[in-house]
């Protein structure tokens, strides 16, 4: 997947503990291109219980940022790091992107919490100090006799004075700082990546390490909030910036941690959310209120049937626009229009022949049009979920489930006088070969200085009838013809 540098996700799911360049980030710098020509990017990141970002390792060529997600930027623990990208000449202008929180999920081999397993028998681990910013070091060897020998050089830390040999048992380390002992366990689990039974060498070093440590006892959850809302069907990790939770140990000692885990949904109404950490687990609740006043019912999605309706929405306000749908007929060459006016339609999926061609994606922004080829290209399917977003200005650009699919260059200046109509286009409002046939999730209008004009919600009204409901301008919108709007299922 490749992410625009002004345009980056709030959170990217970057794999699993212990696993190793298996999965690939991809970053487009072209926006940042024009404006520091000669600028070199950095990617900096931030593993799950660590505050001090390291530089990853990437590759920059033709404008974007490849980054193999290895087991060192993995490390052994679950949960959220974070990501920035730095762009710039040293000394010179220099700009730095959103920060972004990486999730990274446990594996039944590799976690950060001690469990049981099978002792490695002839297990010996040596220990050699290497200069600082050297790189990690991980070897494994197994002699005649079958016993596994593991070598580690790590750049920091130090060596106890009992030597850094021996069969993993906790008076040969107990002279490491924390740190090396981090490194230690991250150079283990690339091990462990490589070599069959290497989950056990991570786990026997972790016992080695904290073994007789305090374990934890209880935890405990705050969860505020603030003014921060949170929509029905959101992940639960989107919590985590507003919890704090305390692990009570054995000796009594308590400390906040960030690697835990949470399960349960978001739903309408009271939720219980399950937070669990070395063994414990507490509960929380957080509550979500309908999106529409009393006397409407929230829905999932409303069906358009033949229906349409006017926005109200002038061409020269509207800069920005993003819903999710699903489609059930599909249209050729015309289309399935979702949010159109006479000189510019936002993206629709759209058929190329009667042969069952789904492949275009078109989209029509301040008099410039394509057809879905080259980038645009995507087989899409009926009665499928899709996100569409798209923008209007100095990037005309085209999204499909978060991926810029294509980009269209400043065209012609769009009127003033012609709305925006949901569901058909102005060109031929009562053509219904233009018409959208399907369902609509969500749909959010902003204008060109960024301020949200729509926050369509689908649902009925006190009558039973099928629309959406606004919540910027507090308004129902229902079909403008005889032909109504299908209800969904409630929320």
């Amino acid at each position: 997947m490749v992410y625009e540098v002004d345009k980056l996700p709030q959170s990217i799911d970057i794999g699993y503990t212990g696993e190793n360049d298996f999965r690939t980030v991809e970053i487009d710098m072209s926006p940042w291109v024009a404006k520091i020509p000669n600028g070199q990017p950095v990617l900096m990141h931030t593993r799950p219980g660590e505050s001090v970002p390291y530089s990853v390792d990437i590759t920059y060529a033709d404008n974007i940022i490849t980054w193999e997600v290895s087991s060192t930027d993995l490390g052994v623990f679950e949960g959220t790091g974070l990501l920035q990208v730095w762009f710039g000449v040293t000394g010179a202008k220099v700009g730095l992107s959103a920060v972004v929180t990486t999730i990274i999920h446990g594996s039944l081999a590799l976690s950060g919490e001690s469990a049981p397993s099978p002792t490695i028998r002839g297990l010996s681990v040596s220990i050699e100090m290497l200069a600082v910013g050297s790189e990690p070091v991980a070897t494994v060897s197994i002699d005649s006799n079958g016993n596994t020998h593991l070598h580690f050089g790590i750049p920091y830390g130090t060596q106890s004075e009992g030597g850094g040999s021996g069969g993993g048992e906790s008076g040969e380390v107990d002279g490491l700082t924390e740190d090396a002992k981090l490194a230690l366990l991250q150079l283990a689990s690339k091990v462990a990546y490589i070599d069959s039974g290497g989950a056990s060498y991570y786990t026997d070093l972790y016992d080695a390490f904290y073994g007789d440590a305090p374990v934890p006892s209880s935890i405990s959850a705050v969860f505020t909030p603030g003014s921060r809302t949170f929509e029905p069907g959101a992940s639960v990790n989107e919590l985590k910036p507003y919890l704090v939770v305390t692990v009570t140990y054995s000796d009594g000692t308590t400390a906040v941690v960030s690697n835990y885990t949470l399960t349960g949904s978001l739903a309408i109404g009271t939720n219980t959310i399950t937070v669990n950490y070395g063994g414990q687990s507490t509960t929380f609740s957080v509550s979500i209120a309908a999106q529409v006043p009393s006397g409407y019912t929230q829905l999932v999605y409303i069906n358009s049937g033949d229906g349409y309706a006017d926005t109200g929405l002038v061409e020269s306000e509207v800069a920005r626009a993003e819903y999710q749908v699903s489609v059930s007929v599909v249209r050729y060459t015309k289309g399935n229009h979702i949010l159109s006016a006479t000189n510019t339609f936002f993206p629709y999926l759209s058929g190329s022949n009667a042969n069952g061609d789904y492949s275009q994606i078109r989209a029509k922004l301040k008099g410039n049009e394509t057809v879905g080829t080259g980038s645009s290209s995507y087989t899409w399917s009926t009665n499928t979920i899709y996100t569409l977003e798209g923008y209007v200005g100095e990037d005309n650009d085209v999204y499909l489930d978060g991926n810029k699919k294509f980009s269209l260059p400043a065209g012609n200046s769009v009127s003033n006088s012609s709305t925006y109509l949901l569901f058909a286009t102005q060109v031929a409002p009562s053509d219904g070969g233009y018409r959208f046939h399907g369902r609509l999730y969500y749909m959010k209008i902003y204008s060109i200085t960024g301020n949200l004009l729509r926050n369509y919600i689908p649902c009925t009204n006190g009558s039973n009838v099928a629309g959406l409901y606004d919540t910027v301008t507090q308004t129902f919108l229902s079909s403008a013809t005889n032909d109504q709007f299908i209800a969904g299922p409630a929320v």
